[in-house]
């Protein structure tokens, strides 16, 4: 270490000032030490941050997939197996909620019934396979008849289906159930190597409801109009009147 004199000429400190200036390069060593580990650390807590945002990321991700699981398999239990369509626990959830809002908003619902004609027939005649087969064509032609969003077409159970028509009238109701049986009844249905031919018989009913009603009894007037169809001799539409 040197000083310049008053010429500019290089000379050595003076004894005294030496200890000052080893303190001195003592400290900005201290300082420039400082200075490392502060830019160390910064350089540590960015790494941090940026692996925080990729596992948050990574976790949203992972969120994100297993809620798309969850509605896949929460779509998947309210479908049935056999026929494709939706099965009944959808059709009594959405229907319970389809009834309280007609309800308020005061607008009818129509509910139909059918049940596939001497459907025992069909087994005993051409095997479970072939009943199957008729099943899905029956649901199939049924679904595809009904369009709008709000309509739910549902197998009720066995070889019995629902079907739920949201702002639909008596008049409306009974053209759709007619369209139905029509449609079932031209059905040829090729089944384990045979074609088959199937009827159907319907019960409807249609009604604005009030809060002196309930879902279940709509329910069982459509029940009891569709076995009403089937003692009339099947493959026909009727319309069941509410008490």
């Amino acid at each position: 270490m040197n000083a310049r004199n008053e010429s500019g000429e290089f000379v050595p400190f003076s004894e005294s000032s030496i200890p000052l200036i080893e303190a001195l390069a003592s400290q900005a060593s201290v300082a420039m030490e400082n200075r490392h580990l502060m830019d160390e650390q910064a350089n540590l807590h960015r790494q941090l941050e940026n692996e925080v945002d990729e596992r948050t990321e990574e976790l949203k991700n992972a969120l994100s997939k297993l809620s798309e699981a969850h509605t896949i398999l929460k779509e998947l239990t309210t479908i049935d197996a056999v026929t494709g369509i939706r099965n009944r626990q959808f059709f009594e959830d959405v229907f319970d909620q389809e009834w309280r809002r007609a309800i308020r908003q005061a607008y009818p619902v129509s509910l139909m019934m059918l049940d596939i004609d001497h459907f025992k027939q069909v087994n005993d005649t051409y095997g479970h396979l072939a009943g199957d087969e008729s099943l899905r064509a029956v649901a199939g032609t049924v679904d595809s008849l009904f369009n709008r969003p709000s309509d739910v077409v549902a197998r009720y159970g066995g070889e019995e289906f629902v079907v739920v028509l949201p702002y639909v009238n008596a008049e409306n109701a009974a053209a759709k159930a007619e369209q139905v049986r029509r449609h079932i009844e031209d059905l040829s249905i090729k089944a384990d190597g045979h074609q088959i031919g199937v009827t159907v018989s319907i019960g409807w009913v249609s009604i604005t409801p009030t809060e002196a009603m309930t879902s279940r009894s709509l329910i069982a007037c459509a029940d009891k109009a569709l076995y009403e169809a089937k003692a009339a001799g099947r493959n026909r539409s009727i319309e069941g009147k509410l008490i």
